[in-house]
């Protein structure tokens, strides 16, 4: 099942729309979260706005955490926060985040929708001859997982701007071995022929 959510104020950017739509969740929701184990959280302070919205949480646990005594533990959580995932989620990756869920525990798998920039990436590659590194489908990678799995899930999809200029630049500039002369022609391209600005839409995957 998939539902929309439309926000009636500007739209922002990819984390913006993320704690929104956590804010425009209902209180009696929240309430009943008190641990949660966040993968890949976002910078300290955005990880802070978002927990923090969850007013009885009592643990929040990340995999980037140090503290092992603590990990050790906490071993069931009422929300887990798959966020910014590369290559780690497989089979595997899923049933021992499922085996950590409380009675009524949930799990957030988030997708940021950039594979649609493939197609701007595409362009270049023919306009400049060139082979580019290109952003994974991740929608395909997550729902290939929970069939293979037979597990049910609800998606949610919610609008962000993406800026163009900035992000996409960089991640070119990241990502592809690349001569600083093609970079800049690649640069001046993208800032000629494209907007600073494109709306994306990313998914949140709700499993429990």
């Amino acid at each position: 099942m998939l539902s929309t959510i439309n926000f009636e104020d500007e739209v922002g950017d990819y984390f913006i729309q993320k704690l929104k739509w956590v804010e425009t969740m209902p209180e009696s929701r929240r309430k009943k979260i008190k641990k949660i184990y966040y993968h890949n959280p976002d910078k300290e302070d955005d990880t802070n706005k978002i927990t923090n919205l969850f007013r009885n949480v009592k643990f929040v646990n990340t995999n980037k955490s140090v503290n092992k005594l603590l990990t050790n533990y906490i071993s069931e959580y009422d929300l887990i926060v798959v966020n910014n995932f590369k290559d780690e989620l497989n089979r595997e990756f899923l049933i021992n985040h499922i085996k950590n869920l409380s009675r009524s525990g949930k799990i957030w798998l988030y997708s940021d929708g950039l594979s649609i920039l493939n197609k701007i990436l595409d362009e270049l590659e023919k306009e400049l001859n060139l082979k580019l590194k290109k952003f994974s489908g991740k929608e395909s990678i997550i729902e290939n997982e929970l069939d293979k799995l037979e597990i049910k899930f609800f998606k949610t999809k919610v609008d962000y701007m993406y800026n163009l200029h900035n992000d996409l630049i960089d991640f070119i500039f990241s990502k592809n071995y690349l001569p600083l002369e093609i970079k800049l022609v690649i640069k001046n391209r993208i800032l000629s022929n494209y907007e600073g600005y494109v709306k994306l839409c990313f998914y949140i995957y709700i499993i429990g």
